[in-house]
């Protein structure tokens, strides 16, 4: 049965056409089914979105480091900084699609078709979103979002060697500047024993939050692309394939990452998981801490304003609400935890980190 019919509570047979439901029926339904559809891309893509804000700026803060001070005769300690602080800023774009259906269209249009048009309405909005999130982790650039409300908004990358100073990272005291774009002196044909990007990139991640015994969440997409090479590391442990029966000597993972549903865990490896991705660019690893406050929020407009949030189909007309309707979806993707994540390019040069076509460019 078709979610349309499900919602509704009739049968596929009842009804050949949309016309003979009525559109506000039909319009209801939907709108219960994106309740569901935006519950399901949150949760997909929670690994890279901490949350939604409606601030359009603010200070992010994580714990400092040092030490306690040493008094004598009831002195007073001198006062410190107890936050490490950045400033990040999130940009609120408006997002559009419409299905288009004449009185006519409408009049023959069955309930099937509807729901393929909702569906494809659906997978553009998924793209959508997730072009946002990865344009914001691959770009290693700050651009100006001239939000028409609040003014010019400065969103922030990773880190990105810009002279923000961040917490201590373990070991030491002393609070630094970061960059998690990185590059190789070996090139993507060239992953090796030798020349093992996973490490670096565990080690990168690692130093900032923590090292607990038994290996750590942190997650590594890469594109297939790179996968022969990657298995074929010593260190690799596969998942098993869910059709055969392991055998008793090899390790079992375990513990799985929650991720988007077209990415497929291939392994651990370095205290990573090692996951294939399609929609990383050869040539790239991008790697987040999953146990640590995810790198990106999710802008949306404030709850009073009365927009409506998430994937939502607006009606124009209470008399013909599907013919008219417009899809929409205001929201922005920035960087907050500038700290969670890393992109590796596998260069095999000594030049300096480039975003990948496509992702190199605002505006």
């Amino acid at each position: 049965m078709s979610w349309l019919y499900g919602l509704l509570g009739i049968h596929e047979t009842q009804y050949d056409y949309v016309s003979k439901i009525g559109q506000e029926l039909v319009f209801e339904a939907t709108a219960k089914y994106l309740e569901r559809v935006n519950q399901d891309m949150a949760l997909a893509l929670g690994v890279f979105v901490e949350g939604a804000t409606e601030a359009h700026q603010e200070r992010y803060l994580l714990p400092s480091g040092g030490y306690m001070q040493a008094r004598g005769g009831g002195a007073r300690s001198g006062a410190v900084k107890g936050l490490g602080q950045w400033d990040v800023g999130y940009p609120l774009l408006d997002f559009g699609d419409q299905i288009a259906l004449t009185d006519v269209a409408m009049a023959y249009l069955s309930p099937a078709e509807y729901q393929k048009h909702v569906e494809g309405v659906v997978i553009r909005a998924s793209n959508t979103v997730r072009r946002e999130i990865l344009h914001r982790l691959f770009n290693n650039s700050a651009y100006t979002f001239a939000d028409p409300v609040r003014g010019n908004v400065t969103v922030q990358p990773l880190a990105n060697g810009d002279g923000v100073l961040y917490p201590p990272v373990l070991g030491t005291m002393v609070e630094t500047t970061e960059n998690h774009y990185l590059t190789t002196t070996y090139a993507a044909n060239a992953i090796s024993d030798a020349n093992n990007p996973y490490a670096t990139i565990h080690d990168e991640l690692a130093e900032h939050f923590s090292r607990s015994t038994g290996g750590q969440n942190i997650i590594v997409f890469i594109n297939k692309a790179q996968a022969g090479l990657t298995r074929a590391l010593k260190s690799f442990i596969p998942m098993a394939d869910v059709y055969t029966v392991p055998a008793s000597d090899q390790p079992q993972l375990v513990n799985l990452p929650d991720l988007p549903s077209t990415a497929e865990v291939i392994g651990r490896l370095d205290g990573c998981w090692v996951v294939i991705w399609d929609y990383i660019p050869a040539g790239y690893l991008l790697a987040v801490h999953g146990d640590e406050p995810a790198p990106l929020k999710q802008r949306i407009d404030p709850i009073n304003t009365g927009l409506p949030r998430g994937l939502a189909l607006v009606r124009q007309s209470n008399e013909s609400p599907l013919v008219s309707a417009e899809w929409r979806w205001r929201f922005g993707i920035g960087t907050g935890n500038r700290l969670n994540g890393v992109v590796l390019q596998l260069r095999g040069d000594n030049d300096p980190y480039e975003a990948p076509s496509g992702f190199g460019s605002w505006g």
